[in-house]
C-alpha cells in the first residue's frame, strides 16, 4: 500500500518561503508493506502537520514594499475606488475626470472659468449657461466671476464633500 501527497503552491509564492516554514515543494509519498502497518498514520500525521505549517504560513503578515511609482498608482486607484463605492456618491459615472471633461463640449467660452480646472475639481457641466455640479456631493455653482477659485468655492459651500477631502484633505 502506499500514501502520497503533494503541497502545489501559486507560482509567485517563493520557494524560499515554502522553505522557511518547512513544506514539501516536491511529492510527499509513503510505503508500506506487511512489516510497516501504520504507513496510513503516519501520512494522515504528515498531512496534519503540513496544514498546520500552511496555516501558520497564511497567518504571517509580510509588509508589501512598493517603488515610488506603484505607491502613487496604489494611492489613486485606492482614492478612485473609495469615490466610486461610496453610497453618498451623487453621480458616480463621473467619478474620472475624463468622464466630467467631456460634459464641457458646448460650455460657453465667455465664461470666466477653464474647464480643465473645473474638472479637475470633480465638478461636471449641467448645460446651462455657466452651471456645474458636483459628482461626489451634488452641489451646484454658477455665476463665476473672474478671480473665482472653483476649489474654493467648492469647499466654501460643502466642506464636507468626501471628494474635496480626499483631493485637498481638511
Amino acid at each position: 500500500m502506499r500514501y502520497g501527497f503533494l503541497v502545489k503552491a501559486s507560482e509567485d509564492v517563493p520557494v524560499e518561503l515554502l522553505e522557511e516554514y518547512e513544506i514539501p515543494a516536491g511529492p510527499v509519498i509513503y510505503r508500506g508493506s506487511e512489516d510497516k502497518t501504520d504507513v496510513a498514520r503516519h501520512f494522515v500525521e504528515s498531512i496534519v502537520e503540513v496544514a498546520r505549517k500552511i496555516e501558520s504560513l497564511m497567518k504571517t503578515n509580510i509588509p508589501i514594499i512598493m517603488t515610488e511609482g506603484e505607491e502613487k498608482t496604489h494611492q489613486e486607484c485606492t482614492e478612485f475606488y473609495r469615490i466610486r463605492s461610496n453610497p453618498t456618491v451623487v453621480n458616480p459615472k463621473f467619478s474620472s475626470f475624463s468622464s466630467r471633461f467631456k460634459t464641457f463640449k458646448l460650455f460657453p467660452s465667455n465664461t470666466s472659468q477653464n474647464k480643465y480646472t473645473l474638472s479637475e475639481c470633480g465638478l461636471k457641466y449641467s448645460g446651462l449657461d455657466d452651471v456645474v455640479e458636483c459628482f461626489c456631493c451634488g452641489l451646484i455653482l454658477h455665476n463665476w466671476e473672474r478671480l473665482d477659485d472653483p476649489w474654493i468655492e467648492h469647499c466654501r459651500f460643502n466642506p464636507r464633500c468626501l471628494y474635496v477631502l480626499l483631493m485637498k484633505g481638511n
